[in-house]
Order: structure tokens, then C-alpha cells, then sequence
């Protein structure tokens, strides 16, 4: 049937046939010119044989074109058919000489040397990334970045020895530094201070990154790519979210003038929406801090629950206001002091005292005055000092605002005081006080066990005892108030062998009066005031001293030897 169709095909047509859309363009009884000449058309393709000769030599020479664009003879001949390729995501090519050799061992090699030879490969280019990722100095860190892209809007400069990067924007038609980046050498170790909007950025918000410090070339890449989105992510906030909450707290502020009988309110709303748009570092006026101070200490829970609905301060903040004694502050302050001391002059006693203040509470330079721990208003403040027993140095070292005082509230108050003086390097031999009931059951229940004891053992085991002292000043002046009240002082015989005897007050007014209009006195230190003294100037140590005094003794003995006051010397000397 081929032979058949191939036959018919290949021989001459006896007659023509035309297809149905020809028309005649030849004429042999007309004139050449009418007659349009054409060439016989020659095919290759008459027949399938041929088509498929044809079809089958095409696609060798393709297959034979593919083959020798996909060989290679030499590592140059693939690098530059490789320019010419698109690589896989994220893969680069270079020509290193050593790199060279080693594929060209590897077309004769075996597979452990070609895997040996690979992990080479890698190993080298591992390092030569990790050489071009890092830096020695600020300059050479600055020519590294001349061939990086740097996020968008950023600049960079050398200014003296700091690198310095910065982002500007136009705002109303004005240039405006919106953030920079500055990278420095301390200690051979670069640091990096991060701003935005005049304000520094935390180095937390870089965590994710690295520290305080950075020692690549992709670090500082990504911290300026971080701090681009933050400044990104502030402007949108800031011009297009607070716009229109600007314009309503105008409108609302408005309403004071109007309104000044509830211009309370207003502010209180007017400072919790503009609270909303500083969220994460807000600022408490006076007012809101002492009004959530007052709530919190009257009802915590009503407390908690008000703060679900309202911007108001954290518990813990509130809580610093009233702080009364700031560790970190004490430590630094006396580690400073300390260190201009000699070493006898480290050996200390702890002098506590209650002082009494005025029953009133102010607020001032962002914290409380005049409160206790527990919200009510102090009475008296707790005073804590140290001072040196074989120097001059003295220092205060807390002050607690108290409203009611007992052993356990000095206790651990004195346990305070007493590890900050150790760890700083004092040593404590000795605690002062006077002799309030508080404070003796404190010698007694706290440090005697039970008892009261001349010394006991230190708590930090430095071999030095530590002894309760009762304050001889206090003692003193409680001799001269109760002298002067009752008049007389019974004084009973402390050892075996000794009198007692009664001291008269009188006697003394009677000296008094007697060198009263005399130009030379002996008892000089005793004065008109001291026999009508009011209740507080009772306990001035002036005013004991002046009755306890070497020459008020020195009159009555003289007086008793020239028999001039009858049985004063007797009775008070």
C-alpha cells in the first residue's frame, strides 16, 4: 500500500487538478505579460520516510548541541557556562586557584577523596565568608559597608572616630534626623548607642541580634535594618493612629474653660488619653500618683480592679514613692566614703534613734515623704548612722518613716542595716540606742535570746563580740527631767560597802541664787532658764550637762567647807 501511494505520488499528473479556491493564471493563447510565471516547488517533506529521516537528524543534532553546552573540560569552561545559568536561591560562584586544583583532582579521584575534597571546599569558602563578614577597626568596618546596601534612608559617615549612621525624613517641608546608629572602639570591642527621636533605644530590643557590642559586618546590617522598622512602625502610629485623638483631646481641654467646676474630670480625661499614646513609657502627673497612691492604700482589690479599666500606676511603682531607704543608692554612696578610711577607722557601732516629725505628707521630686509602708502617716522617722570608734567619720545610713515602733520593726531594720555595713567592709562591734521600752526588748528578745547580755556574739563571725549599749547621752538627759520634776533623786548603793543617798534639786536653785548678782562665779554654767524650762527643752543635754558639771560640783564642795549653805554638799555632792 506504500509502495502504491509512494508510486502514484512520485509520478506525473496526467491532468491537472485544481483546488476549489485557485484561479487560472496561465494563458498560452495570450500575450506573455498576462500570464503570471511561477516556480515549481520543490519539498523534501513529500513523503513520511522522509519526514521521519528528517524529524530523527534534528533531533540527534540537538541532542549532540545539548550534550556539549552541558560537558565541561575545564573549571573556567563551567564558570562561564555557569554565568549564564540562573543558580539555585541564595548560592553565589567564585574562581579561587586552590578551588581549582582541587576539582580538578576530584574527576580523578574515588568517592571518599571527592567527599574528603568537598568538605575542604566548604571549609574554604566557610572562611572566606567569615573574613569578609568581620572587622579589626572602626575604618576598615566603614570600607566593608561602601560595598553593602544599606537599609533605606540611611547614610554613613566617619565623624572623628566614631561611625555614624543616620535617617532622615521630610517633615513640613524640613529635613529632620529621625534616627541614628554610632559605633565606637572601647577596649577593642565596638559599641553601638542606638537613638530615635532624641531618645535612646534599648539595647533589649536588640537581643535577638546581639549584645552591648557587635563583631560583624552582618550585625550592624541587621541592627540598622531592626531600627528602620521601629521607626517605620513609630511614624505610622504616630501620623496616622494619634491624629485624630490629638484633636479630640483639644476639644475635651476646651471644656475646662467652660466647665471649671469639673475641670477635675476633664484633666483626668484628658491625661488618660493622651496616656494612650505613650502606653509603653508612660508619665504620671502629681495628681494621678498621689489620687492611685490614696485608692491603693484604702483597698488594694478595688485597686486592681479600677486599674482593668483605667491607665493607672503599677503596685510596684507606688510602692518605690514610699520607699524609704534605697539600697543600691546607700552602697554606692558608702563604698565611696569607706574607701578614704583607714583601717582602724572601719571599726563601727550602729547608732539607732527615733526622732519625731510632723504628722503631715508631701510629694516631691517624683516620691513620697511622710508615709509609712503601709499607707498611714508617719510620726516619727527611724534613724539609722554609723560611726567610727576609733575616728571621726559618722554618716547617716537610713531613715524609715514609722507610725508605730516595736522590737520586731527595729530588728529588721537594724538586720538591714547591719548587711550593708558588713558588705561594704565595716566591722560592726557595738549597736547604740537608747533606752526605750521598744529598744530594750529588742537587746533583750532579739540579740540576748531572752536576756540581756554585756556582749554576744556577731552575726558574720569576725571574732569581735557586739555589744548592746544603752546611750549614755539619753540616760543622762532621763536623770535631769526626772531630777527636775521630782525635785529629789534617790540613788541607791550599787556595791557592797557604798550609801545611798538623796540629791535635792533645791539645793542647786539655792547656789543659783546665791551667785546670782556675783562677778565671779563658781558654778558659771548654771543659768536663769534652767529652773523654768518647758517640756521639751527638759530633755536638752545642754541643759543636763550644765547641772552635771564639774563646777557645779566644785560650789557645793566649797560651799559645804566654808559653811555657808547648810547640808547642800552633803545631800548633791
Amino acid at each position: 500500500l506504500n509502495r502504491r501511494r509512494i508510486k502514484r505520488h512520485t509520478q506525473k499528473l496526467q491532468n491537472r487538478y485544481l483546488k476549489p479556491e485557485a484561479y487560472p493564471t496561465q494563458f498560452p493563447n495570450l500575450t506573455s505579460y498576462l500570464s503570471i510565471s511561477t516556480n515549481k516547488r520543490e519539498t523534501l517533506r513529500s513523503s513520511a520516510n522522509i519526514r521521519r529521516e528528517i524529524d530523527s537528524t534534528v533531533i540527534e543534532m540537538r541532542n549532540e548541541c545539548f550534550l556539549n553546552e552541558d560537558n565541561f573540560s575545564s573549571i573556567y569552561e563551567l564558570y562561564n557556562k555557569l554565568e549564564k545559568q540562573t543558580l539555585p536561591s541564595g548560592y553565589i560562584h567564585f574562581m579561587h586557584e586552590y578551588i581549582t586544583e582541587y576539582y580538578n583532582m576530584l574527576i580523578r579521584s574515588s568517592a571518599n577523596i571527592r567527599r574528603e575534597i568537598d568538605s575542604t571546599v566548604i571549609e574554604m569558602r566557610n572562611e572566606c565568608f567569615l573574613n569578609e563578614d568581620t572587622f579589626s577597626s572602626i575604618y576598615e568596618l566603614y570600607n566593608k559597608l561602601e560595598k553593602q546596601t544599606l537599609p533605606s534612608g540611611y547614610i554613613h559617615f566617619m565623624h572623628e572616630v566614631n561611625l555614624v549612621f543616620a535617617k532622615h525624613i521630610l517633615q513640613n517641608g524640613m529635613i529632620h534626623v529621625k534616627s541614628f546608629l554610632v559605633l565606637h572602639s572601647d577596649n577593642d570591642e565596638f559599641v553601638f548607642k542606638a537613638v530615635i527621636d532624641n531618645k535612646d533605644v534599648a539595647y533589649s530590643k536588640f537581643s535577638h541580634i546581639c549584645g552591648k557590642t557587635v563583631c560583624k559586618v552582618t550585625q550592624v546590617l541587621n541592627i540598622l535594618a531592626h531600627l528602620s522598622y521601629l521607626v517605620d512602625s513609630r511614624l505610622e502610629s504616630t501620623d496616622m493612629e494619634f491624629s485624630e485623638l490629638d484633636n479630640v483631646i483639644k476639644c475635651i481641654s476646651d471644656f475646662a474653660t467652660i466647665y471649671p467646676q469639673h475641670s477635675e474630670m476633664i484633666n483626668f480625661t484628658t491625661e488618660q488619653l493622651n496616656l494612650i499614646k505613650s502606653i509603653s513609657n508612660p508619665r504620671y502627673s502629681s495628681d494621678m500618683l498621689s489620687l492611685s497612691y490614696l485608692i491603693y492604700v484604702q483597698s488594694p482589690n478595688t485597686y486592681d480592679l479600677l486599674k482593668e479599666v483605667f491607665f493607672l500606676p503599677s503596685v510596684r511603682y507606688l510602692k518605690m514613692l514610699t520607699q524609704p531607704i534605697r539600697n543600691g543608692d546607700v552602697r554606692s554612696y558608702l563604698k565611696k566614703r569607706i574607701e578614704n578610711l583607714k583601717e582602724m577607722e572601719k571599726y563601727c557601732i550602729i547608732i539607732g534613734d527615733e526622732v519625731a516629725t510632723d504628722k503631715n505628707c508631701e510629694y516631691s521630686n517624683g516620691k513620697y515623704h511622710g508615709l509609712t509602708e503601709s499607707g498611714t502617716v508617719a510620726t516619727s522617722m527611724m534613724v539609722f548612722m554609723v560611726s567610727s570608734v576609733c575616728g571621726k567619720f559618722r554618716d547617716v545610713v537610713s531613715m524609715t518613716p514609722m507610725h508605730k515602733l516595736n522590737a520586731n520593726i527595729i530588728n529588721s531594720l537594724f538586720q538591714d542595716v547591719y548587711e550593708i555595713l558588713s558588705n561594704i567592709g565595716f566591722i560592726v562591734i557595738g549597736v547604740s540606742m537608747d533606752n526605750l521600752a521598744a529598744n530594750r526588748r529588742f537587746y533583750e528578745k532579739h540579740l540576748g535570746g531572752g536576756f540581756l547580755h554585756h556582749s554576744i556574739e556577731n552575726f558574720n563571725g569576725n571574732g569581735f563580740p557586739l555589744y548592746p549599749l544603752i546611750d549614755f547621752t539619753h540616760i543622762l538627759k532621763n536623770i535631769f527631767n526626772c531630777f527636775q520634776r521630782k525635785y529629789e533623786f534617790h540613788c541607791p548603793s550599787f556595791y557592797p560597802g557604798s550609801h545611798s543617798f538623796c540629791a535635792v534639786f533645791a539645793h542647786i536653785h539655792q547656789i543659783f541664787e546665791f551667785e546670782r548678782n556675783k562677778n565671779l562665779k563658781i558654778a558659771h554654767k548654771l543659768k536663769e532658764k534652767l529652773f523654768h524650762l518647758s517640756s521639751i527643752e527638759r530633755v536638752s543635754v545642754k541643759h543636763a550637762l550644765s547641772v552635771f558639771c564639774e563646777s557645779t560640783l566644785t560650789a557645793l564642795k566649797f560651799y559645804e567647807l566654808q559653811k555657808i549653805l547648810i547640808s547642800v554638799a552633803q545631800s548633791n555632792s
